[in-house]
């Protein structure tokens, strides 16, 4: 059987049918003109051809894809890095604002924290035991004393009426009292009559009056020393200064006390001059600075916002009152000084004044510097054993005093007054204390009392 197809003889290879299984069209012969077997020849040549360029493509896109994957995995390891290292920053920042907003408020251990055992229930009861020696009463011998004496009105026998008579002795007991007054102190001067004839004498002679803290001033000593002390020492504001020593039937003016005091403070420079002298002889210094207000206009400065800056040595405490915050106060304060060690925060205009006067030395409070440790374990937990390690071993490398705290306490004072009275009405108040401050406290440095 013979078919003819567009030019091709289909030849079909015998009628016999094998019994073995064959490929489709395995036995069939195809006869091709030679123009149809070149053009297929040429068509599959360009299929291999075709077929060859697309596995080349596709190779090349597998590495294309295995680098762009690379690369991106690389990218979304920075990306995943860079999000986690946020994430450690804001849970830091999270724990850090929680402990200053929750957390204790000191940085001292409890004692359940020195000593784990310590939560566990003591058999020893508190406060003073069964059978131990108390240290008694205290009987504060060095006051005076005033000895009331209290009698029985007619005593006598209930049952028989009879009365008692005198015993020696009494039975003594003791009430600690205070009491303040105001009261008026009258001075009677004495006058005298010349007897002779002499014509250079006096006819009468009147004893010479005591000396006024302020001239013709009606107020005493121990008023103004009682309202200084008060104010500068106590922080107690005028009005109610005021109105306390209204209660004990004195009535001053605010007028009246701002006048006394403007008149006393050219008194207390001398002290001023001798305090600063002092200072500029020690070797060792604490220094800090907190602000002050005061409520005057000042050419070439906005705003009421001062400084108290304040310097503690050995044996003085000296105040500053300035409008600046810069470091040309330090370094006026302690320019007449031949040099020494001042242990203060890392402020940058303690750190010029080293740079400008080099015969003096910082030593940075390492409270703040043990404060950047604590705060580096509380924010990277991984960095914590670090951290605490460095805490344990501050108290071991430093010979100077570990702390500003001494500068801190002495600033508790001015501290304290800007908080009840907010700050000074003038200059010439401000300056008053910023001596009053420095006189007090080193009274108190001495332990010597104001009051006596």
């Amino acid at each position: 059987m013979r078919r003819m197809d567009t030019g091709a003889d289909i030849i079909w290879g015998g009628s016999a049918v094998s019994h073995r299984q064959v490929a489709p069209f395995a036995e069939v012969l195809v006869t091709l003109t030679k123009e149809q077997e070149i053009k297929l020849r040429c068509e599959a040549n360009f299929w291999r051809s075709q077929h060859r360029q697309a596995l080349v493509r596709l190779a090349q896109s597998e590495a294309a894809h295995r680098v762009e994957m690379a690369r991106t995995t690389e990218q979304s390891a920075a990306r995943e890095a860079a999000l986690r290292s946020e994430l450690e920053q804001a849970q830091g920042k999270i724990r850090d604002l929680q402990k200053r907003l929750f957390g204790r408020k000191s940085e001292r251990s409890s004692g359940a924290e020195k000593n784990p055992a310590a939560d566990q229930k003591s058999s020893r009861g508190r406060g003073q035991q069964p059978g131990a020696a108390g240290h008694g009463r205290n009987r504060e011998s060095h006051l005076p004393t005033q000895i009331e004496v209290i009698d029985i009105d007619c005593p006598h026998c209930p049952d028989c009426g009879l009365g008692y008579v005198d015993f020696p002795g009494t039975e003594d007991s003791e009430v600690l009292e205070i009491e303040v007054k105001a009261y008026r102190r009258k001075i009677c001067r004495r006058r005298y009559r010349r007897t002779c004839q002499c014509p250079g004498a006096r006819g009468i002679l009147t004893a010479p009056p005591p000396a006024r803290l302020i001239p013709r001033g009606k107020y005493g000593v121990s008023i103004w020393v009682h309202l200084l002390l008060s104010k500068f020492l106590y922080g107690q504001p005028t009005h109610r200064l005021l109105r306390d020593l209204s209660d004990h039937q004195l009535t001053l003016s605010a007028g009246t006390v701002t006048g006394g005091l403007r008149a006393l403070a050219p008194l207390f420079e001398p002290l001023e001059e001798a305090l600063l002298g002092q200072l500029r002889r020690e070797k060792q210094w604490h220094a800090d600075e907190t602000r002050w207000r005061v409520f005057a206009e000042t050419e070439g400065k906005v705003g009421h916002r001062w400084y108290f800056w304040v310097f503690h040595g050995p044996s003085v405490i000296h105040f500053v009152l300035d409008p600046s915050r810069s470091a040309a106060v330090p370094i006026r304060e302690l320019s007449g000084s031949a040099g020494g060690i001042i242990i203060c925060d890392r402020y940058s205009a303690y750190k010029k004044l080293a740079r400008v006067l080099e015969h003096f030395i910082l030593a940075f409070c390492w409270a703040h510097q043990r404060r950047d440790f604590l705060e580096l374990a509380n924010a990277h937990p991984d960095l914590a054993d670090w951290a605490l390690a460095w805490v344990e071993q501050i108290g071991q490398i430093s010979e100077v005093p570990m702390d500003n705290n001494s500068a801190e306490r002495a600033q508790r004072t001015p501290v304290v007054a800007r908080k009840n009275f907010y700050g000074s009405s003038g200059h010439w108040s401000g300056a008053l204390a910023a001596m009053m401050f420095s006189l007090l406290l080193t009274l108190r440095l001495w332990e010597i009392n104001p009051r006596t």
